[in-house]
């Protein structure tokens, strides 16, 4: 039996040609478009994730939208916690709800994140270093910064300690609460390290 060419009965005539190009140029550009949407949910979910990593006092830096930072304070707060289960699912809904918002400015504002932690000077990281020593250890962590730096004033260190360790115990209940004490004890414990007058100022 003679084989068959392609343009004999049951080949590609015209109308198998108009067919299967309809057909094609349908369904490839909607693999394509499916493969986009999962690549692209998974970089917002990694921006997520990204975003939950970072301490409050950098989250506070971020102009993010506001169910963005609710989810993002929740993902903490499971993390904390060490609701691994909860924690994982949430960041999936953290990627959901970045789905819906333009992810664009937040990736830029992480990055100049990144590029600032990268050029941060020595006295910065130590007054970093040293406030969150006197957060979470309190008095013990007093006494070792004034016998460090005896011209620090122990009262006045004591009281805003207390203020800035009051205001972080009202954030993990409340994540909008302003961080004005603690942006305030950053400013004493640097201007304590360099010996220099603090400008008093809350910014």
């Amino acid at each position: 039996m003679a084989k068959k060419r392609v343009d004999d009965e049951g080949g590609f005539d015209a109308r198998n040609v108009v067919d299967n190009d309809g057909r094609f140029s349908v369904e490839l550009p909607q693999r394509e478009a499916k493969s986009e949407a999962k690549r692209r949910a998974l970089q917002l979910e990694a921006l997520g994730e990204e975003l939950v990593a970072l301490k409050p006092g950098l989250l506070e830096k971020l102009a993010l939208p506001e169910d963005v930072r609710d989810a993002v304070v929740e993902c903490q707060r499971l993390r904390d916690k060490r609701a691994l289960g909860g924690h994982r699912r949430q960041v999936q809904r953290l990627g959901v709800i970045m789905r819906g918002v333009d992810a664009a400015p937040i990736a830029a504002a992480l990055a100049a994140l990144r590029e600032e932690g990268t050029q941060q000077s020595p006295a910065i990281r130590d007054a970093e270093r040293w406030r969150t020593r006197l957060l979470d250890e309190g008095d013990a962590a007093i006494t070792a910064l004034c016998a460090e730096r005896p011209q620090a004033d122990r009262t006045s260190l004591r009281q805003l300690v207390r203020a800035a360790a009051e205001e972080r115990t009202r954030q993990a209940a409340k994540p909008d609460t302003s961080g004005q004490a603690q942006r305030r004890l950053f400013k004493l414990v640097r201007s304590i390290l360099e010996d220099t007058p603090a400008d008093g100022s809350d910014g």
